[in-house]
């Protein structure tokens, strides 16, 4: 089928940054009308959907050929299915200029629409949050590119907006290739990745280093990693010897020296000696290379992106299914947003009983029902409780979509009934601008105080070797969220959870 009242235009840009002002516009000089519908795949899909058809894809071959003063790059593609360390989209929001968006995140896989990522699909990818840059309505369509410059999908929809940054999806091409390998591959060639023109395509000179493999996004009480450093010969001229440098937060962990024989297109896999991880937190492996002559050097570093939880200790999660469990899901979550642990699959009216490793920092707990009626009590008797060192932190079952809790491991072992910190009282919570310390049972002569936020970040802090029996802390400053205030005298601790809001 064809239609001749679409127009495509190129090259609709500004060339300076400045929103709002005369040069924001673009030009609309450039473009061609009509084009022929080649393919295209069906656009619902739900959050476990599997179904190659839901990827909402089209393929359009254009009437005529763009003039060669357009100045066209024609962008390549990769349909291997493999999940990219960081991702780029080039959009026109609204019908705006050309703008671009970047998540430097590792890409999730999921159906549409599932924002915890943990219903089973695999239609599309997931951009949790854009590090910077967003898209909003008339994105859509537009495509998501892996960080070798390659089409990897096209944007269906999502939450994303001016004012919210996160839960972007798109239809994954590894899905929706074969519906349109007729025209892009039509002789079957194997090939999984194309580079786009007229960048050459194949060089002369060109070594590089594939995805990381052999490596989880989180790790516990494992204090040993063991990537796997793919090589591929990208050009024409045969390599015979790399030497790939390799770092733990940008520090030298030691070369690889390797020796033999790759033609063009084929590769080889290092699996390097065993790394050790000494501390809690998000941490970055990378590997990179130089190599004389090479006459593409974007594609000679890698990196992946990992958190560790060196000393972890255990969360002990509870849940009994209602009588749709289907609707049910569950995770736990850094403060960073990094997850931690989800649920299995679930059944109806099961209780599940869930171990989970977290740092000795504050975390986060969620559950979520998706039709939006919790687990109790219309459908079933299901509920939740979460606990920490014998002690219940969460519980709960009547909620709506979904409901979380923060728990702090540090604070929950710092309870000691004969504190003499534990007359201490702080009001109001949740505050806006100034939180009121009541110290007028104090047993005490001087204290230590500290405000960090949940990532451990301290904001405040202050000693008192004289005290009023009411004292003030000014937190304007300091945006909405979790805080920890914690006060410190002698031997003894007590701290505090604040809601900034």
């Amino acid at each position: 089928s064809g239609t001749t009242n679409w127009v495509f235009i190129f090259n609709y840009f500004s060339d300076i940054c400045d929103e709002g002002g005369d040069g924001n516009d673009g030009s609309l000089l450039e473009s061609v009308a009509g084009c022929a519908i080649l393919a295209n795949t069906q656009s619902g899909g739900g959050t476990g959907s599997t179904d190659p058809n839901q990827t909402d894809m089209a393929l359009l071959l254009l009437d005529e050929t763009p003039p060669d003063d357009y100045n066209i790059f024609y962008s390549g593609w990769d349909w291997s299915g493999i999940a990219p360390p960081t991702a780029v989209g080039i959009h026109h929001p609204s019908g705006d200029v050309k703008k671009i968006s970047w998540d430097t995140d590792e890409t999730g896989i999921s159906g549409y629409l599932d924002y915890t990522g943990t219903a089973g699909g695999t239609t599309h990818w997931h951009i949790n949050d854009w590090e910077d840059g967003t898209t909003e309505g008339g994105s859509s369509g537009s495509p998501l590119f892996n960080d070798s410059k390659q089409v990897i999908g096209q944007l269906h929809g999502g939450l994303a907006n001016c004012s919210n940054n996160v839960d972007d999806y798109y239809g994954r091409l590894a899905l929706s290739f074969p519906y349109i390998q007729e025209w892009l591959d039509p002789d079957s060639s194997g090939v999984s990745s194309i580079n786009g023109w007229p960048s050459a395509v194949i060089l002369g000179t060109d070594p590089g280093i594939q995805p990381i493999q052999g490596l989880q996004s989180s790790y516990c009480d494992e204090s040993t990693i063991s990537p796997i450093v793919t090589i591929k010969n990208y050009g024409l001229s045969e390599v015979t010897a790399v030497d790939i440098d390799y770092y733990i937060d940008a520090n030298l962990e030691g070369t690889y020296n390797w020796t033999g024989s790759l033609q063009n297109g084929e590769s080889e896999s290092i699996t390097l000696d065993p790394i050790t991880i000494t501390e809690t937190g998000t941490h970055l492996f990378s590997a990179s290379f130089t190599y004389l002559g090479d006459e593409n050097e974007n594609n000679n570093e890698r990196d992946y992106e990992f958190y560790s939880i060196i000393g972890g200790t255990t969360l002990n999660i509870s849940v009994y299914t209602d009588q749709y469990s289907e609707e049910t899901s569950w995770a736990v979550y850094t403060m960073d947003g990094l997850e931690l642990a989800s649920n299995p699959a679930l059944s109806d009216n099961t209780l599940y009983e869930q171990e989970v490793c977290i740092p000795d920092t504050c975390v986060e707990f969620v559950i979520y029902d998706s039709y939006g009626d919790g687990i109790c009590c219309q459908y079933g008797v299901g509920y939740y409780s979460v606990e920490y060192n014998g002690v219940e932190v969460a519980t709960g079952g009547e909620f709506d979509d979904q409901e979380s809790a923060v728990i702090c491991p540090n604070i929950i072992d710092a309870i000691d009934e004969f504190n003499p910190l534990n007359g201490v009282s702080i009001y109001p919570n949740p505050a806006s601008g100034i939180i009121q310390l009541s110290l007028d049972k104090a047993s005490f002569n001087s204290f230590d105080l500290q405000l960090q936020n949940v990532l451990g970040q301290r904001l405040i802090n202050r000693s008192y070797t004289t005290f009023n029996a009411f004292e003030s802390i000014d937190v304007s400053e300091f945006p909405r969220g979790l805080y920890i205030l914690e006060l410190s005298s002698e031997n003894y601790k007590r701290s505090f959870k604040v809601i900034l809001e």
